[in-house]
């Protein structure tokens, strides 16, 4: 029944094709050459405008214009054209295109409007010491260092961040916690006034609190791609603000915090420092305890709330290939 009202339809379309093209194919030898799982037929025209389609029974149209000569497409959408007859063309195939990522929403370009992206590890960044020594340059991802900024994605992640922070200790007695006798407080009639329980009652002074809060977890879940993309957007504005800055390495030669701060003073560091390591240098850690507004973690604990509070970000050069490798869009 289905096929043979299938064929029907297909018929009918050859005779349509015959009128647009002179050519009239049978269909039986349409349906030898075509070898349709999933019919998708297109007949298009120079003097017509748009493209007539057929997808099973229902005939649609598409407003690609045409400029070439009437030709069938026959196939599905996600296998080659098997084909050998002239009457079957590829020339009528819609172009492909490929998703901007630097678009929010998704759209269609052709490749001849696509840009020529840049190569990996092509933003140069100096390297130096705390003495403000010069130690040559290191590439940096473009992936992860040169994102798009989205402020937006950036407040998602502090707001996911500051309430897996709470304690969520808020508690409040209600009427079965508060400590009172369960004697109703008065008769039921004849006193002109509301009727009573016991003295436990949320609208007595001192009674119990209704729909108060209780201990509880204010954490949510966050997809691990918006993490992601929330930590390159704030790495890409530090760098942009020339406020990343990446060491040799992160050591220091003594504990003292009185040493360490008058080499930063010297070398005009700025007052809000936060510093990322690969490895825990005990003199480093140790001289930076007494500075408030220097702050030294391992790298595992990098996080965009902690950047997004300080002024510079300093990475060590161990510290920037664990970020690009944790914190790239196909890692």
């Amino acid at each position: 029944m289905f096929f043979s009202r299938w064929a029907s339809a297909v018929s009918g379309f050859c005779r349509g094709v015959s009128q647009l093209s002179g050519r009239t194919p049978s269909t039986a030898s349409f349906l030898r050459s075509a070898r349709v799982q999933s019919p998708l037929l297109v007949a298009s025209a120079a003097r017509f405008p748009r493209t007539y389609g057929f997808s099973g029974h229902r005939a649609f149209l598409s407003t690609a214009s045409v400029d070439t000569d009437p030709a069938i497409i026959v196939g599905r959408r996600d296998e080659p054209y098997p084909f050998d007859d002239p009457l079957f063309s590829r020339e009528n195939d819609p172009p492909r295109g490929y998703l901007d990522p630097n678009r929010r929403k998704k759209v269609i370009i052709p490749f001849e409007e696509r840009p020529e992206f840049v190569e990996e590890n092509t933003i140069e960044v100096p390297v130096t010491t705390f003495t403000r020594e010069e130690k040559g340059t290191i590439k940096l991802n473009h992936k992860v260092f040169d994102a798009p900024v989205r402020t937006d994605i950036i407040h998602r992640v502090i707001t996911w961040q500051l309430a897996r922070r709470r304690a969520g200790n808020a508690s409040a007695k209600d009427r079965a916690q508060v400590r009172y006798s369960s004697k109703k407080i008065r008769r039921q009639k004849k006193l002109g006034m509301a009727r009573l329980g016991n003295r436990a009652v949320p609208q007595l002074r001192k009674g119990g609190k209704a729909h108060g809060p209780h201990p509880r977890s204010y954490e949510y879940s966050l997809p691990t791609k918006v993490r992601k993309l929330g930590m390159r957007a704030i790495l890409t504005a530090k760098l942009k603000e020339g406020k990343l800055v990446v060491l040799e390495e992160a050591t220091f030669t003594s504990h003292k915090t009185k040493e360490l701060n008058s080499v930063l003073e010297a070398n005009k560091w700025p007052k809000s420092i936060l510093l990322f390591a690969a490895k825990p240098d005990n003199h480093l850690f140790t001289a930076c305890n007494n500075l408030h507004w220097f702050t030294a973690k391992l790298q595992q604990q990098i996080d965009v709330y902690s950047i997004s509070k300080h002024d510079t970000l300093v990475l060590s050069k161990d510290c920037i290939n664990y970020i690009t490798q944790r914190y790239r869009p196909d890692s």
